[in-house]
């Protein structure tokens, strides 16, 4: 159900069936520009997956807070009540903030959970970022990558085949890379008895998410505007 109101609101926001009087070449142009600004947000999620996280977690949790391998195993099941909890989050946030304001809320849930444990380690913010950052967090991909998938299959581009297995191929390059970026900062931040470094740059690049999220609501509503227009002007 929710995928249905995300594509309805799409073929809205990007005017597909409202093109009359519209240049196909602008039309086209503002479709292409919407769906890489959607595929930036994808990748900055992409980056602050909790399989990346996970390794500076994990350190945090041994070597900053001495948590026991007991802990973090129980911690590892507090975030995967996430995946059930989660989707009872996400359907009432939608319903109750709409697409975007689902994303938005999910991006500001990050950065505090983020810069929580990031500035102030300790078992209580680690446990915070575990509900707030695990439990509704997490859910900012839902409906971004559903956006992206729209709009790049819109720009004719792409088949669903090819693009599945591109959002793929991105997903594996952000997973192999994120790690070593982490770690590196990681091990900087405890060589300065700053422990929680991973997490603030996790937070500041889920500020960049969001900030890229603006830019494609108002790229989607400028182009409902343009097909408004034209519609009236049509008649």
């Amino acid at each position: 159900r929710e995928t249905i109101v995300i594509e309805d609101l799409m073929i809205k926001a990007t005017g597909e069936d409202v093109n009359d009087g519209c240049s196909a070449a602008a039309a086209a142009a503002a479709t292409q520009e919407n769906a890489t600004t959607a595929t930036l947000v994808m990748t900055a999620h992409n980056f602050i997956d909790l399989k990346i996280m996970a390794d500076p977690m994990i350190t945090l949790q041994l070597s900053a807070l001495e948590w026991t391998r007991a802990q973090t195993q129980r911690f590892t099941s507090l975030l995967g009540m996430g995946l059930v909890v989660g989707r009872q989050i996400t359907a009432r946030t939608i319903d109750a903030l709409g697409v975007h304001g689902h994303t938005t809320f999910t991006h500001a849930v990050t950065v505090v959970s983020d810069l929580l444990v990031g500035v102030f380690p300790s078992t209580l913010t680690m446990l915070a970022n575990g509900v707030l950052g695990g439990w509704v967090g997490s859910q900012r991909t839902h409906c971004v990558k559903q956006m992206s998938t729209n709009l790049c299959l819109a720009t004719g581009r792409f088949g669903k085949g090819e693009l599945s297995g591109l959002q793929a191929n991105l997903r594996a390059l952000c997973v192999s890379i994120g790690p070593f970026v982490y770690a590196a900062l990681a091990a900087r931040g405890f060589k300065r008895g700053r422990p929680g470094l991973a997490f603030v740059l996790s937070a500041g690049i889920c500020v960049v998410a969001e900030w890229l999220h603006r830019r494609l609501q108002r790229g989607l509503r400028r182009r409902a505007e343009a097909g408004a227009q034209a519609e009236v002007m049509a008649s």
